[in-house]
């Protein structure tokens, strides 16, 4: 399983059967899972065919939309590389999702990423500073935010455009109103 730390267009849309089968272009830094087999991308751009990469929409509250994968052939060998997914989306058909950050200075790999949810769970280790020893004193932190949205995409191909590694940036939380 691969998510996708991605945005797509979460606003109401007037013609629902063009957002059936609706060609996508992404690019992501693959990061491998804790489970084997399992892929995060981060910092993912939609791709536009007339103007390249672009920052793309956010939800209501102005939080990522994520996608899953349905296939993730070919990511074991991108580890740390930029990759670019081509396929379809269905964008009338939206899951709710969980993402869950840990913060933790008291450990090497100091950040957990956890996406759960339409059955699927990806977790994600990080070192986010990696020339600073762990700091035994530190404090824990865990940043929860239900219900994001998360579409799946039939991937058509994914390959690696990039042998440089990849550098990926926090992840950035927005906090939702209570309801």
């Amino acid at each position: 399983m691969a998510v996708v730390a991605a945005t797509a267009a979460a606003q109401d849309r007037p013609d629902k059967d063009k957002d059936k089968n609706r060609p996508i272009t992404i690019t992501g830094c693959v990061r491998a899972g804790v489970e084997s087999g399992t892929f995060m991308l981060m910092n993912v751009r939609e791709i536009d065919a007339a103007n390249g990469a672009q920052s793309v929409p956010v939800d209501a509250f102005g939080r990522d939309v994520l996608y899953i994968l349905d296939s993730a052939k070919g990511l074991d060998k991108a580890i740390g590389r930029r990759v670019v997914v081509t396929g379809t989306v269905d964008l009338s058909d939206s899951h709710k999702t969980r993402m869950k950050v840990v913060d933790d200075p008291t450990k090497r790999k100091d950040q957990s990423i956890e996406i759960k949810g339409d059955g699927e769970k990806v977790t994600v280790e990080r070192d986010t500073a990696p020339r600073v020893a762990p700091d035994a004193a530190g404090t824990v932190t865990t940043s929860t935010e239900p219900n994001r949205e998360m579409y799946r995409i039939d991937v058509k191909s994914i390959r690696a455009v990039s042998r440089n590694p990849c550098v990926s940036r926090a992840v950035i939380f927005r906090r939702v109103p209570p309801s």
